[in-house]
């Protein structure tokens, strides 16, 4: 279904993926895998990593894990958020470089804080260091 609607503007692929988002079917996990990464629309990517948020099954989340590299914020910052929301100790070293090397501090932010980052010795100094981030938000997630 996903590919049929693909062919179609832009904005009629983010109509079709509320409506897919909304069903959660763990069916479409491959496919909203493709979209997350491929798609050249951003809005249709942070989309996908919605739908892949609401399927919240191992899969999607590995797809999730995949779009925390995209350019654009609103996709790593949807992703961030799945993960976390689903299954943050899955990208625990990823949300590590995030809080360290991510730009934007809206991504900043849920990656410091994501559960399974505090109590573990491997990322003291990681989360140290963020600790003299320059946006009081994510030294407050630290803290």
């Amino acid at each position: 279904m996903i590919d049929v609607v693909h062919l179609h503007a832009s904005d009629n692929i983010c109509v079709a993926a509320r409506a897919l988002e909304d069903l959660a079917d763990p069916s479409a996990v491959a496919a909203w895998g493709r979209v997350v990464i491929e798609d050249e629309d951003y809005r249709v990517r942070e989309w996908a990593a919605q739908a892949l948020t609401a399927i919240g099954t191992g899969d999607a989340v590995v797809e999730l894990t995949r779009a925390l590299e995209d350019p654009v914020k609103e996709v790593r910052l949807a992703a961030v958020r799945g993960i976390v929301k689903r299954q943050p100790e899955a990208a625990v070293d990823t949300f590590v470089s995030m809080v360290l090397e991510d730009p934007e501090g809206e991504i900043r932010v849920p990656a410091a804080a994501a559960p399974g980052l505090i109590g573990r010795e491997a990322v003291i100094p990681a989360l140290e260091e963020a600790a003299n981030d320059p946006n009081e938000f994510v030294r407050a997630a630290v803290a």
